[in-house]
């Protein structure tokens, strides 16, 4: 069977969709699996924001991560990774729960500094000084 140039053209477009739809729904149910545990909230000295430190796992092989996000008015658990911190355990070395949700104490210094105290032996992933106008100062323990 011979096949027309449009017709492979045609083909070859089908399969690009297709691929495509396939990933951003691996993408959509990866991002919906994801089981956030909130941990504490700290509400800002003005009242305008919110310190949220919450726990994410992502699959049944991975374990939990820790997030810091800094959030306007926004009450309910995250469902996206942290915007001034995001740590993990570092396979246990620092302190952390039973289901490996690292330590984290926050303190509001003003309504613009925020100070996020926590072991230095933690696996950094992301770490913000700034977020919102609010300066964020880490603090790191033995």
């Amino acid at each position: 069977m011979i096949f027309t140039r449009s017709q492979i053209n045609l083909f070859i477009f089908v399969v690009i969709i297709l691929g495509s739809v396939g990933f951003v729904m691996v993408w959509f149910n990866y991002i919906l699996e994801c089981e956030t545990q909130v941990i504490s909230k700290n509400v800002s000295p003005n009242e305008n924001l919110i310190a949220v430190v919450y726990g994410r796992s992502c699959g049944s092989t991975e374990g939990y991560t820790t997030h810091v996000s800094l959030l306007k008015d926004k009450i309910e658990p995250p469902s996206f990774a942290g915007n001034i911190l995001v740590v993990d355990s570092n396979y246990q070395r620092a302190p952390s729960d039973d289901l490996g949700i690292t330590t984290i104490a926050v303190e509001w210094l003003s309504q613009n500094k925020i100070a996020l105290t926590y072991s230095k032996k933690v696996r950094v992933f992301r770490s913000n000084k700034e977020h919102h106008g609010v300066t964020v100062v880490h603090r790191l323990q033995d």
